[in-house]
C-alpha cells in the first residue's frame, strides 16, 4: 500500500509543471543545497551509505533527533526500496525530527545492490524532510529524477575527481531540467 502512495506521489510530483508555485521557488532558494558531501564511500549495503551519509549531518541545527531518523529512513527503505535507477538512490523520511530540507550526498566506491529490486546504486542523496515541507520535497525529487533522467548526470557524478568537480556537475546538470 505504501508503495502504491509514493508511486502517486512522484507520478504527481513528475506531472507538475516546473515550477509547482511560487512558494515552492521561495523554498528552494536557488536549487537544491548539499549540506554534506562525501566521495568514494567504502559502504558494502544499503544501510551502512545511510548511516554514513547521515553522519556529518547528524550534528546539524536543523535535526532534532538523528537516531529517530536513523531509525525512520531504514523503515522507509524497508517498506520499498528508493532506488531509483541510473545508478542513484534517494533514501528518506519526512519527519517531525527536522526543522527544514537536509540533503547529504554521497558516491560509493563501487555500485551496491540496493533493495530487492536487483538494482545497484552508486550514488546516494539522503534526503531529511519535514513533515510540513512536502512542496520542497516534491520539487526536490522532481529535480533529481528529471536530472538523473535527461541529462548525463551519473556519468558526470561518477568521473568528477574531486567535491569541486562533483557540485560543478551537480548544479550544471540541475540548471537544465
Amino acid at each position: 500500500m505504501l508503495a502504491q502512495k509514493m508511486r502517486a506521489v512522484l507520478a504527481k510530483a513528475m506531472s507538475m509543471p516546473y515550477p509547482f508555485s511560487d512558494m515552492v521557488d521561495k523554498a528552494r532558494k536557488g536549487g537544491i543545497r548539499l549540506e554534506a558531501l562525501q566521495l568514494d564511500l567504502a559502504a558494502q549495503r544499503p544501510e551502512e551509505a545511510i548511516r554514513q551519509l547521515l553522519e556529518p549531518i547528524r550534528q546539524f541545527p536543523a535535526l532534532k533527533d538523528a537516531d529517530r531518523i536513523l531509525r525512520q529512513i531504514l523503515e522507509r527503505e524497508g517498506e520499498m526500496s528508493t532506488c531509483f535507477g541510473h545508478l542513484a538512490a534517494f533514501p528518506h523520511a519526512r519527519t517531525e525530527a527536522c526543522q527544514e530540507l537536509v540533503i547529504s550526498a554521497g558516491r560509493l566506491a563501487r555500485p551496491i545492490q540496493w533493495g530487492s529490486q536487483v538494482q545497484e546504486a552508486q550514488l546516494v542523496f539522503l534526503l531529511v524532510v519535514p513533515l510540513s515541507a512536502i512542496n520542497p520535497y516534491l520539487a526536490t525529487m522532481r529535480d533529481l529524477t528529471h536530472a538523473f533522467r535527461k541529462t548525463k548526470l551519473t556519468e558526470q557524478l561518477l568521473e568528477a575527481k574531486d567535491e569541486a568537480a562533483f557540485l560543478e556537475a551537480f548544479n550544471r546538470c540541475l540548471a537544465r531540467v
